[in-house]
């Protein structure tokens, strides 16, 4: 298999990168051109220069990646303790919390859309992973939006949520921290996950407002994003 056409697609840009031919490796969890040459993904396409010690970009790359895998590892191994003591486990601070929803939720400004997230009542697969989300604990992004008559209508994406989060580089301890508190601000009910597919259902969305530091919450009408 000739070498992948790596690609630096973030998360707001991946339809647009998806329409003008930009693929997924699910393994990899990263964009890629198909081809060389494709002009239409030039805007996505990584630096060729060379770093100071002379590695490629991508060698720079993966080399970066390793690292932030090493130094996660090292946050989440025990410490020597005597006396067959439990090992120790990192705590996770409502300030690196907070950190973390403000550069999920962050908006680029005024007119950028608000990221809005909610648990569809219906089993769904995600378009960014190809992979398959369950409810009431699969979060995806969502669009809230005004229906008929003025109605508050929570149209969602086939997006998995915990893809933005991923995007920022945190350890796995923050995000996984992050997804529970975006799950409880929804409250999804546990009966859900058995209804027709399409059929609108009451739900809720949620997104987070850093000036207050706290979730604003909407109830509407789940729809599904292609209606």
């Amino acid at each position: 298999m000739s070498e992948r056409i790596w690609l630096n697609v973030p998360f707001p840009e991946k339809d647009q990168a998806k329409a003008r031919g930009a693929r997924w490796d699910a393994k990899e969890r990263r964009w890629y051109a198909p081809q060389q040459g494709m002009a239409s993904l030039h805007r996505w396409a990584l630096p060729t220069d060379s770093t100071e010690d002379g590695a490629s970009s991508e060698e720079a790359l993966q080399r970066s990646r390793r690292e932030t895998l090493r130094a996660a590892s090292r946050i989440k191994s025990p410490r020597p303790q005597q006396h067959k003591k439990r090992p120790s486990v990192e705590v996770v601070g409502p300030e690196q919390v907070h950190a973390l929803l403000d550069l999920t939720f962050h908006r680029e400004s005024p007119d950028h859309p608000t990221l809005w997230t909610t648990v569809p009542p219906w089993h769904w697969r995600c378009h960014m992973c190809e992979s398959n989300a369950h409810p009431p604990r699969a979060i995806s992004t969502a669009k809230v939006q005004k229906g008929r008559w003025g109605r508050c209508e929570i149209a969602f994406e086939p997006h998995e949520f915990w893809h933005v989060v991923e995007q920022h580089g945190r350890p796995a301890s923050h995000r996984t921290a992050v997804l529970a508190l975006v799950l409880q601000a929804l409250d999804p009910p546990h009966s859900i996950g058995a209804i027709e597919w399409g059929l609108p259902q009451p739900g809720r969305a949620a997104t987070w407002d850093s000036a207050r530091g706290c979730f604003e919450i909407v109830a509407g009408t789940q729809i599904d994003w292609r209606m």
